[in-house]
């Protein structure tokens, strides 16, 4: 359709000439308007079906005339003002009217249309008004801090709320050609890997809680890859980076968490070469003590003859190579990340590296805890030992009674020490293969390595 795009042109921003179009039904207005809604890239967005449309108005209504056209919301469309754009409310009073749109027109006006804080909160609050219907905020009128403040409040809120734009297609002397319009729908930043998501997978990472974790970044890891697909003009390859890092660290720790090293993926690019010595490490040893007990299974009915067995045979194992003791800190350190959250797992955690410690200070010869620890030599480390046993003896895991308390004392150096002497270690050997092979990473870390 023709029609005389000067004319339109130069009474962009005049509100009192454009209503003077609107109620004279003018034709270059029409034909304006009607060839818009005529290409075929717009026809999408008339079946989004959208119940709440929010625009930031500036100084030229075209835009918005186009939109509210073409997607016609099917409840409210709420016009944000300035103190200065507030003239053409009447402008968009008669436009409705005389096109027969059916949807109510909300007029709010904002005393700062720069203080990008108070347009947000106006924004936000409709937000949570209309939280149960489908929203969409079409930015394209208004000054940038309005134009700010209408994208923060549809990428920080944590519905799905669709971002719409309307760009051109020509442009003559830097000025858009009326006609060549389109209108877009921009990339949510809440699609992305948002803040809130990041603190929250944060929080998952550093509270230990890796199945979680691993679970939350797989889910936001498919959302970006398909957007990576669709959005080809987006860089994001790196935040895809970031989510596999997290992603594979959070499975490796829940493997390790759960002492289960065969199914554990040594990725060698990843990893530190420290890294990989200690789960190969690991790894090994599970399979070894593994294969120790298949092989007593005959005793299975005989428990006694059955733990006296596995001693033995546990020492005999590794009592040239020593290489149990990962297995033992890998426990110990297990230990102290749950101190803080979990009083039952610290507890069990930290006996279980005296029994496996014990195995090779006494040549397997002692299969009791209580043996392990009395006859150990040192009397201060030995009765802070003797409190750890009692305290495991009567967790309520074990019986199935009583509360849970917050640890009265640290256990973990009368512990350590104990691990120490079993091995033949000084306690800067052992600090250094904790740091450098068996170290749980901080979520920072594994972010800062990229």
């Amino acid at each position: 359709m023709n029609f005389d795009n000067e004319k339109l042109a130069k009474i962009r921003n005049n509100a009192t000439e454009i209503k003077e179009l609107i109620l004279d039904e003018d034709k270059d207005l029409k034909n304006y308007l009607h060839s818009f809604l005529q290409k075929e890239g717009n026809q999408k967005f008339r079946d989004n079906h959208y119940d709440i449309g929010m625009y930031t108005v500036g100084f030229s209504p075209y835009p918005i005339f186009l939109s509210l056209l073409l997607i016609n919301p099917k409840e409210k469309a709420i016009l944000y003002y300035s103190e200065k754009s507030i003239d053409f409310k009447s402008v968009f009073e008669s436009f409705v009217d005389i096109f027969g749109l059916e949807f109510e027109l909300v007029h709010k006006v904002m005393k700062g249309s720069s203080d990008t804080a108070e347009v947000y909160n106006i924004i936000e609050e409709d937000i949570r008004k209309y939280r149960d219907e489908k929203i969409f905020i079409d930015i394209t009128g208004g000054k940038k801090p309005t134009v700010a403040a209408g994208f923060l409040g549809a990428s920080l809120h944590e519905k799905e709320i669709d971002i719409i734009y309307m760009d051109f297609d020509e442009y003559e002397d830097d000025r858009p050609v009326y006609g060549s319009e389109y209108l877009t729908t921009l990339l949510n930043p809440n699609y992305l890997f948002s803040t809130v998501e990041r603190k929250a997978l944060k929080e998952l990472f550093e509270s230990y809680q890796y199945r979680g974790a691993r679970r939350l970044s797989k889910e936001i890891l498919g959302r970006l890859k398909y957007i990576s697909k669709s959005y080809s003009d987006y860089n994001i390859d790196y935040q895809i980076n970031e989510l596999e890092k997290i992603y594979y660290f959070s499975k490796l720790y829940e493997l390790r968490n759960d002492f289960n090293y065969e199914e554990c993926n040594i990725d060698e690019d990843i990893l530190t070469k420290g890294e990989i010595k200690g789960l190969s490490t690991l790894s090994n040893v599970e399979k070894r003590v593994n294969n120790i007990i298949s092989e007593l299974k005959i005793y299975k009915g005989n428990s006694n003859r059955y733990n006296e067995e596995m001693a033995k045979s546990i020492y005999n194992e590794f009592k040239d190579d020593n290489l149990l003791l990962y297995l033992a800190l890998e426990r110990y350190i297990g230990a102290l990340r749950y101190k803080d959250i979990d009083y039952q797992s610290y507890i069990l955690r930290l006996a279980s590296v005296i029994e496996l410690a014990g195995i090779m200070m006494f040549k397997g010869e002692h299969i009791r805890l209580n043996d392990k620890i009395k006859n150990f030599n040192d009397k201060n480390i030995r009765n802070k030992l003797f409190k750890l046993k009692d305290e495991r003896n009567n967790s309520s895991l074990t019986h199935g009674f009583g509360s849970l308390n917050m640890p009265k004392e640290d256990y973990e150096i009368g512990t350590i020490n104990y691990v120490c002497k079993a091995f033949k270690k000084g306690r800067k050997d052992i600090d250094k293969i904790i740091d450098e092979e068996l170290k749980f990473r901080t979520f920072d870390e594994i972010i800062c390595e990229l």
